[in-house]
C-alpha cells in the first residue's frame, strides 16, 4: 500500500510494433508543412492546365489613338510611352552614317537636310533630333534630372521647305510642348536649322531681338556635324533666316525703339517656396507702324534682373505688353518704369548675290 499524498507512478506504455511507424508518419507530414509556404495546406491539387494559346489582334477594328478615349473623343490621361527606342535611334545613326548624299537628286529633302541636330546649353536644356529618309526622327529632351521629353515617328510626306510627320505620342500629350508634326527646314547661311512649327515664332523673334539672341538662336535646333554639339558656329551668318512667307513678314527691318508710356505692377505671386513672379503690365509707344506684332518676345535686363517682354496687343501707333519677371520673395527688383526703352537692331541687309557677266 502506498502512502497518502505519494503520487501514482506514470504507467508505462510499451509501444505496439506499429507504434513506431505512426509516430514518423506524423514527424514527415509535419516537417512538410512547415516548409510549405502559408496555407499550402488549403490548396487543392490540381491538374496541370494547358497553356492558353494567344489568339492574333482583330485587323478590322481600328486601334485608339494615344491619350483618347475611344468612346466620345475626349482626351483621357495622356499616353506616355518609354523613351525614344534605341533601336530606331540607332538604325538613324547607321542610316546617315552609310547615306551617299551625292547620289541623291538634288530635289530629295534628304540631301541638304537629313542628319542630327541639337540646341541647348548643357545642362537643364539638351534638345537632340535625328531625321533619316528611312528610319525616320527621333526626339530627346534632357536635363539635370534626366529625361524630361522624348518622341519619335515616321516622315509622313515632304513639302517644299519642310516635312509632315507621324509622331508616336500626340505633340500636346507632354508639359514641354516642343514638337510639331509639320518641321520646316530654315537655311541661314551656312547653317541649317530644323524647326518644329510651334518654335518657328521664337526663331523670329530671336532674330528681331538681336545681339546674343540672335546670334546663339538659344531653343533652334540646328544641324552639328556627328550630333556634336561643341560643332556648334561661333559666328553669325550674313543677311537673314530664310523663312516661309507667313513669318518673313514679321522680321523688323529697320531700328527699332518702343518707349514705355505706362508700368503698372501687379500684385506680387509666390511660385514656390523662396521664389516669387513679378508681372508689371506696360503701354508702349510704338505699333504696327513700326513692326510691332503680337506674340513678339524679348529679353528685359536691368542689373542683375533680367526678365520677358511678351507684346499682347498692337494698334496702329501704340502696343500694350506684359514683362514676366521671377525672383526671389525678398529681392529689390528693378522692374521697367516710364522712363525704360527697348531697342531693337533691324534686319541685317542680304548679302549681294554674285555679278552675272553678261554673253558674249
Amino acid at each position: 500500500m502506498r502512502p497518502r499524498g505519494t503520487p501514482s507512478p506514470r504507467p508505462r506504455v510499451t509501444p505496439s510494433p506499429s507504434r513506431p511507424l505512426a509516430w514518423l508518419a506524423f514527424l514527415a507530414a509535419a516537417a512538410t508543412a512547415l516548409a510549405a509556404p502559408p496555407f499550402a495546406s488549403a490548396r487543392r491539387a490540381t491538374a496541370p492546365q494547358p497553356r492558353p494559346v494567344a489568339t492574333p489582334p482583330d485587323r478590322s477594328v481600328e486601334p485608339k489613338k494615344p491619350g483618347v478615349d475611344g468612346v466620345d473623343g475626349r482626351r483621357t490621361r495622356p499616353v506616355r510611352e518609354p523613351a525614344p527606342s534605341e533601336s530606331q535611334d540607332a538604325r538613324i545613326v547607321a542610316e546617315l552614317a552609310a547615306l551617299d548624299r551625292a547620289a541623291l537628286k538634288d530635289d530629295d529633302w534628304a540631301k541638304e537636310w537629313a542628319g542630327e541636330y541639337f540646341t541647348g546649353d548643357g545642362l537643364a536644356t539638351n534638345i537632340e533630333i535625328k531625321l533619316a529618309p528611312k528610319s525616320g526622327i527621333t526626339y530627346t529632351w534632357r536635363g539635370c534630372l534626366g529625361l524630361y521629353d522624348g518622341n519619335r515617328g515616321d516622315v509622313a510626306e515632304a513639302f517644299p521647305g519642310g516635312l509632315k510627320l507621324r509622331l508616336a505620342i500626340p505633340p500636346d500629350a507632354g508639359i514641354s510642348r516642343f514638337m510639331s508634326e509639320t518641321l520646316y527646314f530654315v537655311p541661314w547661311g551656312d547653317r541649317r536649322y530644323l524647326v518644329p512649327q510651334t518654335q518657328m515664332l521664337k526663331l523670329v523673334n530671336n532674330y528681331n531681338e538681336g545681339g546674343h539672341a540672335r546670334e546663339k538662336m538659344r531653343g533652334i535646333p540646328l544641324r552639328v556635324e556627328g550630333g556634336d554639339p561643341r560643332n556648334i558656329p561661333e559666328t553669325t551668318p550674313p543677311g537673314r533666316p530664310r523663312l516661309p512667307p507667313e513669318y518673313a513678314r514679321l522680321i523688323v527691318e529697320k531700328p527699332l525703339s518702343l518707349r514705355v508710356t505706362k508700368a503698372s505692377a501687379l500684385p506680387q505671386q509666390n511660385v514656390t517656396r523662396g521664389v516669387d513672379v513679378r508681372e508689371t503690365k506696360l503701354e508702349l509707344d510704338g505699333g504696327l507702324n513700326q513692326g510691332v506684332y503680337v506674340g513678339m518676345e524679348f529679353t528685359y535686363r536691368r542689373g542683375q534682373w533680367f526678365g520677358t517682354v511678351r507684346i499682347d496687343r498692337v494698334e496702329e501707333t501704340t502696343s500694350a505688353a506684359t514683362c514676366t519677371i521671377f525672383s526671389g520673395s525678398d529681392d529689390n527688383v528693378e522692374t521697367p518704369t516710364a522712363a525704360t526703352t527697348f531697342t531693337f537692331p533691324g534686319a541685317d541687309p542680304e548679302p549681294a548675290l554674285p555679278a552675272v557677266e553678261p554673253r558674249k
